[in-house]
């Protein structure tokens, strides 16, 4: 009844509600109007033949005849009669069975119905939530955000602005709730000032007109946005964005750097705890079919592998997992020794390769400017010409044709890289490129994560989420400097040596093989020992450098804290 009573409130509140029944309102009386009138002159016929009825007789008879039921117990004889009776059924299917019904659903019903959706749709958030994310723009980043979210317990909630869109939201069970996104009042009633954070993935305008909003209400909580435009950066800062990120360029560059060839000491992907994090790749280097202890990286280049790309997906590394040419070693080590294994694996790396990248929009234009610092020579092929900047680097036509592709160096490149933005398109082009030149490396952007599977059955070497990418860079400025996410489900962490393990050594831990994660160095008194030794018993004042899965950074803390961590 409470419920029922919140409907009715807000939908005779409504100022379009009030002008709806005003419309329906003056159609009814304009309704009893003609059936009034033509009651009358059925009276009048009725009496030049001869026949008496009562008013009431004459209403019943106006309507049966409008409804088109039609019973035949009061008929005409008289051919005005016949003519009237005529009239009288054509106005009632015009005015009863067709405008009648357009004017109550259109004026009563569908307003009613949006009520109903509104007072279904929640407008504002618990007062007690806190430290909580606020997502502007449902999109492919914030999917795959909002399952990051919910793997590290980070309360989050959806702004939108269509009440269908909220509906379909709830349904699936995320956390939405109904609102103007660039009107003050909602990001009060989303409490604001506790908010651990803004996220904006919608256009640069909008996304503008978001930060500027929120900043008159609070100058302390963080604003991420992702623009469109390298000229939208400066003006996104000036109205209040913390940070703001072009993730086309971003892909871009990642794409570039799963090229074999070219100058290897781009390849550097982040940093953590003063260790910088990097991509190698094994293909055409002497580690190829050696065990990755038989690689021995760890004792010549002072540097540990944290993971494999391999199969389009990430895995932890083992001692005795056999390197192929298609796997890329994710390490960590200082920059030294990272350069050190750079200028060692550079001469292994042929330089007169060439690189075929399909679609010169963003993205490909992106991975052109990387592919250019590496000194690797590329085409692009683009299909529109308002998008080919020159002759020299781009050759005008579509990749599904063949003789585009002959013309581009098919058969001659060593890499193609397919940035377009439409998955089905990639993976048709996955598929042809594959077939055409079977030793190709073949390196793919994806849209959707759900397309991942699909595109690596197609045939790509290398596979990147744009959502993921998305996700990575906006999840590793919220965990801030206590953890970093690498790529596909590899993350970094610190955690400080627990009385557990106290005075014992790694060797005698073994924590690889009992959680999967793998202590890249230890901290002490400012000092970073990589490589620490084995056999050395852990001090209970060092802070451990860890890498692994979100799933054996739980079972570390599990087993060695006794504690469960993202419930």
């Amino acid at each position: 009844m409470k419920y029922l009573s919140s409907q009715l409130s807000f939908f005779f509140n409504s100022g379009q509600t009030k002008k709806n029944l005003r419309v329906l309102s003056i159609y009814v009386i304009f309704l009893f109007i003609v059936i009034a009138l033509y009651s009358a002159i059925f009276h009048v016929l009725m009496e030049r033949e001869g026949q008496h009825f009562s008013w009431v007789t004459g209403v019943y008879w106006t309507l049966t005849v409008m409804s088109t039921l039609g019973f035949g117990d009061i008929t005409f004889t008289s051919d005005l009669g016949k003519i009237f009776s005529i009239v009288v059924l054509s106005t009632g299917i015009i005015f009863l069975l067709v405008i009648l019904p357009f004017t109550f659903i259109q004026f009563f019903y569908a307003p009613w119905l949006e009520a109903q959706m509104r007072t279904k749709t929640p407008r504002s958030l618990n007062p007690e939530i806190k430290d909580h994310v606020i997502i502007t723009h449902y999109d492919g980043i914030s999917r795959s955000l909002i399952n990051k979210l919910n793997q590290s317990n980070y309360p989050y909630v959806i702004i939108t602005e269509d009440h269908q869109e909220a509906l379909k939201l709830i349904d699936m069970k995320l956390n939405t709730v109904y609102g103007d996104i660039d009107s003050a009042s909602t990001y009060r009633r989303l409490n604001i000032d506790s908010a651990k954070m803004i996220v904006n993935s919608g256009s640069d305008m909008i996304n503008t007109n978001i930060t500027y909003t929120v900043r008159e209400l609070t100058s302390t909580v963080p604003i991420i946005s992702i623009s469109e435009s390298p000229d939208s950066v400066d003006i996104l800062e000036l109205a209040g964005s913390n940070y703001v990120f072009q993730l086309y360029e971003i892909l871009g560059r990642a794409l570039a750097r799963r090229t074999v060839g070219g100058f290897l000491s781009n390849n550097i992907i982040g940093e953590f705890e003063q260790l910088k994090i990097a991509e190698t790749i094994v293909k055409c280097s002497p580690y190829t079919g050696k065990t990755l202890k038989e690689s021995g990286l760890r004792k010549d280049f002072n540097i540990n592998v944290i993971g494999l790309w391999e199969d389009g997906e990430i895995r932890l590394p083992y001692p005795y997992h056999v390197l192929r040419p298609d796997t890329v070693l994710i390490v960590a080590g200082i920059e030294p020794d990272i350069a050190k294994l750079d200028l060692y694996l550079r001469k292994f790396h042929p330089t007169n390769i060439n690189v075929l990248v399909i679609g010169g929009g963003k993205v490909g234009r992106a991975t052109a400017a990387a592919l250019r610092e590496k000194n690797l020579p590329f085409k692009i092929i683009e299909k529109k010409s308002e998008l080919i900047l020159n002759d020299t680097d781009y050759i005008h036509g579509s990749a599904a044709d063949y003789n585009t592709l002959r013309e581009a160096g098919i058969n001659s490149s060593q890499s193609v890289i397919i940035t377009t933005n439409d998955d089905d398109v990639n993976i048709y082009l996955t598929i042809y490129c594959r077939k055409l030149n079977p030793d190709i490396q073949v390196i793919c952007r994806v849209n959707h994560d759900k397309n991942i599977t699909t595109m690596r059955r197609a045939g790509a070497d290398f596979i990147l989420s744009y959502a993921s990418l998305g996700r990575n860079a906006i999840f590793n400025y919220i965990e801030g400097k206590s953890k970093f996410i690498l790529e596909e489900g590899l993350i970094l962490f610190k955690v400080k040596v627990p009385e557990s393990i106290s005075g014992k050594s790694l060797s005698e831990l073994d924590i690889r093989n009992h959680t999967g994660c793998s202590v890249i160095s230890i901290q002490k008194n400012g000092e970073n020992i990589l490589n620490p030794d084995p056999y050395k018993p852990i001090d209970n004042s060092s802070t451990l450098i860890m890498a692994g899965t979100v799933d054996s950074e739980k079972k570390f803390h599990s087993e060695f804290f006794n504690i469960n961590i993202h419930k």
